[in-house]
């Protein structure tokens, strides 16, 4: 996916908006940040609830991995609401999952658990680890993209 994300940056090309979360996600994990910046700015506006679901991903796990704790939680807060809008579940343990792990790290673990039981099923009371392996890994779930004392907000 990196490779072919430089590809379309190299080209100017404008990338769909559902293919967003996948480039974005590729670039952070390689460290790019200027990579997934860049394909941000240049994807097209939304033209569907679909598209609108990717774009809010997609921002949310870059304003988390450059540090913008509380535009992470409102983007990935928007795209749990839009998966659940659209009925995708896909989408929801995708999104649900990206937040919860936000939350996790913040040390939140109630309210991950809380954004996590409806996305995977889970039963209540059972620690959030049904993310691991479930969806590819995003590179919120190793970073520490909280310093000491910062905390997400909850919506």
């Amino acid at each position: 996916a990196l490779a072919t994300l430089n590809d379309l940056l190299d080209h100017n090309a404008v990338p769909a908006p559902s293919l967003l979360p996948m480039f974005v996600s590729a670039a952070l994990r390689s460290g790019d940040t200027a990579a997934a910046r860049r394909m941000l700015e240049r994807s097209r506006p939304a033209s569907e609830a679909g598209e609108t679901f990717a774009i809010e991903l997609a921002r949310g796990e870059y304003a988390a991995a450059t540090g913008d704790h509380q535009g992470a939680a409102l983007h990935l807060r928007n795209a749990v609401a839009r998966a659940s809008e659209r009925g995708v579940p896909a989408e929801r343990a995708q999104a649900g999952c990206a937040y919860a792990r936000l939350l996790i790290v913040a040390g939140q673990t109630d309210q991950a658990s809380a954004v996590v039981c409806p996305a995977t099923g889970q039963v209540p009371g059972v620690p959030p680890v049904a993310c691991q392996g479930a969806i590819p890994p995003s590179p919120l779930a190793t970073a520490n993209v909280w310093p000491s004392g910062d905390q997400a907000t909850a919506g």
